[in-house]
C-alpha cells in the first residue's frame, strides 16, 4: 500500500524509521533508475514502508571475515 508520498518524505523514513542514512540524491537515483517500485498520486510518487525497506536490504554488502576460520 503506498503511503509514503513525496521523495523527501522517503527520504525521512529511511533515516528515522529504518534508522539507515539515506541522501536525497541517493533517493533521487533509486526512483530515477526504478529499483523503488512506486505509484503515482496526484502526480506525485508514491511508494510502501516495505518497499523501501527491500530497497535498503537489497543494497546491503556481506560482511567479509578477516582471517581464518577456527
Amino acid at each position: 500500500m503506498p503511503v509514503i508520498v513525496t521523495r523527501d518524505e522517503m527520504v525521512k523514513y529511511c533515516n528515522d524509521v529504518l534508522g539507515v542514512a539515506i541522501s536525497p540524491t541517493k533517493m533521487r537515483r533509486g526512483l530515477e533508475r526504478r529499483e523503488l517500485p512506486v505509484w503515482k498520486l496526484k502526480g506525485v510518487n508514491a511508494t510502501s514502508p516495505q518497499a523501501l525497506f527491500d530497497w535498503i536490504q537489497g543494497m546491503a554488502r556481506p560482511v567479509v571475515n578477516e582471517g581464518g576460520a577456527a
